[in-house]
């Protein structure tokens, strides 16, 4: 009886593969194109081939190979390169290769490997360079000049000019109510991860 079940899956399997290559099957999940939007696992944060989420971003085609760049670190999550107009010399930049925009709309799967990239790099940058210090910083919104969600990593020096002001005279009172509305809204208002 078994022999029999099992001889029907195989054939079965075999002509399901056969109608798949005739383009006679279907399914409910077509197989992602340029037209259709990409189906992607949720667990993936992974080099999504032969199709991007976004084709048009700069930032999905430069982690995923599809543009010419100075990749100085790849694994399945992210790709870190040189920046182009760097700050100083071995400005890297962390793209994960899946689209993302903000940091908020990242997966675990990519904010874990986003930071240990950033220490990766930041201990090479130490290493190579002897900075007086790390910055690792990432912009948002409309600061976000890639369109893609990515993280600067550089070395820094004092009086290398990179920086902003701050206010001289800092009030107590401002820090105590900023300070409640931010309680305030991680505590009521933020998913918890």
């Amino acid at each position: 009886m078994w022999f029999v079940f099992s001889l029907v899956l195989i054939f079965g399997a075999i002509r399901i593969i056969q109608w798949y290559k005739q383009g006679k099957f279907h399914t409910s999940h077509p197989l992602p194109n340029q037209d259709t939007e990409s189906v992607v696992p949720e667990d993936a944060g992974k080099r999504w081939s032969p199709v991007l989420e976004a084709p048009s971003c700069l930032g999905c085609r430069l982690a995923n190979g599809l543009e010419e760049a100075h990749v100085v670190f790849e694994n399945d999550y992210v790709t870190c390169l040189l920046d182009i107009d760097p700050l100083n010399e071995g400005h890297t930049l962390i793209l994960p290769k899946r689209h993302f925009v903000e940091l908020a709309d990242t997966d675990i799967s990519a904010r874990h490997a986003i930071m240990n990239a950033s220490v990766r790099i930041s201990n090479a940058l130490k290493t190579i360079y002897k900075p007086d210090g790390i910055s690792i910083m990432q912009n948002g919104g409309s600061f976000n000049d890639l369109g893609h969600y990515h993280m600067h990593v550089f070395p820094r020096y004092n009086n290398d000019g990179f920086g902003w002001k701050e206010p001289a005279v800092k009030s107590r009172h401002s820090l105590d109510v900023v300070k409640q509305r931010v309680a305030e809204q991680l505590k009521d208002g933020m998913p918890q991860l």
